[in-house]
């Protein structure tokens, strides 16, 4: 029984690149699992049969198998960056998206290079980190690429963090997908002068379990705001200009998927389509009418209500009532299975 304990958690370590782990027990348990299969990430579902097979309790493999999933991964390459602190992975998997959270440690390498900007005829210091986060799956050859510029403090640390949502997994069938992620990084200004200084490179690999998707197209046509009720709820709450910024927002699951506004007016009049991505067949949207000003905030909402895809199906607009709203016309199509 001993045997088989060691061998479970030997499994879930790899699975899950846990550290701070006790050496002696590590040592011990892949000396007893000499001459098996190759290390590699495992799937919720491989996991929770190996805790099956330890003859666990239910609560206990189901939580077993989920921890294991959520946050397991494995290195390719750059582990030695993680074993000196300059690069902390972290993975959280939920049913419908990926969260990758990747954290910096760069005070070793200060003082950091300076660059020359032609532009303004002088000398920059490198302390950003111009960020590549290429993704790959095991199922087609979709590329996913995902970049930022990430500002370095005082002391040489900054974050990058990364989300694989829905729409991303909507040309892979449902079932377990092995996804490779390559991290590239180079040294930059603010004003993204590179410095060819490349401090990390690293390569890791994890398991997902894509989800069975159905899609929907939600087609928009007006949004005319009450004048006088949406004057008197905003107030003077712009200083430039009175006259609100007429928005539309509607959200799946609280991910936006369509998000378009129109600058000092009350009306919103372009017309637009969009497709959203569910697990259900049937789902509820919420859709919020805005003052947008500078970009989002909770101020800005107007009016807002929950509602289901399947109320406003059909091929006429349908006209949602909502306070402040004198119209608002949006239909939905539902197109069955999107993977």
């Amino acid at each position: 029984m001993l045997f088989c304990l060691l061998m479970l958690f030997t499994v879930l370590m790899q699975s899950c690149n846990l550290e701070g782990y006790d050496d002696e027990v590590w040592e011990e348990a892949e000396a007893n699992n000499e001459g098996t299969e190759e290390n590699k990430t495992l799937s919720y579902w491989e996991i929770r049969e190996l805790a099956k097979g330890q003859r666990g309790a239910y609560e206990f493999i189901q939580d077993v198998a989920w921890w294991g999933y959520e946050s397991g991964y494995q290195w390719i390459e750059g582990e030695h960056y993680r074993d000196s602190s300059m690069l902390d992975v972290d993975i959280k998997k939920t049913v419908d998206a990926v969260f990758i959270d990747l954290s910096f440690d760069l005070e070793s390498l200060q003082p950091f290079p300076i660059v020359y900007d032609y532009k303004f005829n002088d000398q920059d210091e490198a302390d950003y980190l111009h960020v590549e986060l290429i993704i790959r799956n095991n199922k087609n050859s979709k590329k996913i690429k995902l970049s930022d510029k990430v500002s370095l403090s005082s002391t040489g640390t900054g974050s990058f963090d990364a989300e694989l949502e829905l729409e991303d997994f909507k040309e892979l069938a449902a079932g377990n997908v092995v996804y490779t992620a390559e991290l590239k990084t180079e040294l930059t200004s603010f004003f993204d002068i590179r410095s060819k200084v490349k401090p990390i490179a690293a390569k890791f690999s994890l398991n997902f379990e894509v989800p069975q998707m159905y899609k929907t197209v939600l087609a928009f046509k007006s949004l005319r705001l009450n004048k006088e009720s949406t004057r008197k709820l905003l107030g003077d709450n712009d200083f430039s200009n009175s006259t609100p910024e007429a928005g539309i927002n509607v959200l799946y699951n609280g991910s936006s998927v369509l998000y378009k506004f129109t600058k000092n007016s009350y009306n919103h009049l372009r017309s637009h389509k969009t497709t959203i991505y569910h697990l259900t067949p049937k789902a509820d949207i919420e859709i919020r009418t805005l003052d947008v000003d500078y970009g989002f905030n909770s101020d800005d909402i107007i009016s807002d209500t929950t509602l289901s895809l399947e109320s406003l199906e059909g091929t006429k607009y349908v006209d949602l009532k909502m306070k402040h709203v004198d119209e608002l016309l949006m239909y939905t199509q539902y197109k069955g299975k999107a993977n």
